[in-house]
């Protein structure tokens, strides 16, 4: 499936396999969990969770530390 992904003001297609989840995209993002929200339909979704096909998913890089 293909789904396109807008990560700090800039958008690609990315294909990934037909039941990839939130994590599958990370990696092809070369993304850790703990380093992103992906936002999909205007709303956070669990990087564990099953992409919907064609989604529109925006990562936003979060930051961390003392």
């Amino acid at each position: 499936m293909n789904v396109t992904v807008t990560m700090r003001d800039e958008q690609r297609e990315i294909q990934l396999a037909d039941d990839a989840t939130g994590t599958d995209l990370l990696v092809q993002l070369d993304l850790m969990p703990e380093q992103a929200i992906l936002v999909v339909d205007s709303g956070p979704v669990p990087h564990t969770e099953q992409l919907p096909a064609r989604a529109m998913v925006k990562v936003v890089q979060v930051a961390s530390g003392g």
